[in-house]
């Protein structure tokens, strides 16, 4: 039988040799401190990477909230963020009414996921990774310069004449409202151009309203189940 203090000694060559007695540690780059699906988180994050476990890490510039100072930003005060770190404000709204955000790493690198957003900088970011790189978070107001041809939704912008804006409206007030861009069949209601009437099935199916902006967007708006 070892002594413990051979055993002690025997343990630690043996979890230098397999990486910490958890298997070959995997060093997965992530934005904005993300952590590793199918394994463990890998701490704090510095620089945006990660030292987890095994399994598939998410992709470069994901947004997971992890890492950084976790400190509250913005509120009345507008407390700001420590030097490459961006406030990440949970219901996207940018701080508006006093509300506080917190603190994460700015991501060294994101994907090329076309998704555009507005940032709360008023310019449109290809995805939400790129507006934290940029050190702005999303915004729900809108507010951007928008594309001819198209219209604000949320912080998204929709084709007038080939979509429609679905809203779907939060019910917990930690958690941002949902926007999104859904396809419109052209000629499908005899019009070139979406109307609410056109949406009237979607409208009642989520039991929201339905409205035309001046720009003539159509925005279905759905309470939150």
């Amino acid at each position: 039988m070892l002594s413990a203090m051979r055993w002690l000694v025997l343990s630690s060559s043996l979890c230098a040799a397999v990486a910490a007695c958890g298997g070959d540690a995997v060093v997965k780059p992530g934005g904005a401190g993300g952590s590793n699906a199918g394994g463990n988180d890998g701490g704090a994050a510095s620089g945006g990477n990660q030292v987890g476990g095994s399994g598939a890490g998410q992709p470069v510039g994901g947004n997971g909230a992890g890492g950084g100072s976790a400190t509250t930003c913005g509120g009345i005060a507008g407390v700001q963020c420590p030097q490459g770190e961006v406030c990440d404000y949970p219901d996207d709204l940018c701080g508006g009414d006093d509300g506080q955000g917190v603190c994460i790493p700015i991501p060294t690198a994101c994907t090329e996921e076309a998704d555009p957003v507005c940032g709360c900088d008023g310019v449109i970011h290809s995805n939400p990774c790129f507006a934290h790189l940029a050190g702005t978070d999303v915004s729900n107001l809108g507010g951007c310069s928008v594309m001819q041809g198209y219209f604000e939704c949320g912080p998204k912008q929709c084709n007038i004449a080939a979509e429609y804006c679905n809203h779907n409206v939060s019910d917990v007030a930690s958690l941002p409202d949902s926007w999104g861009c859904v396809s419109f069949a052209p000629g499908s209601c005899g019009v070139a151009v979406p109307t609410c009437q056109c949406v009237a099935t979607e409208t009642a199916a989520c039991g929201g309203t339905c409205e035309v902006g001046s720009d003539s967007g159509v925005t279905v708006h759905c309470p939150g189940g």
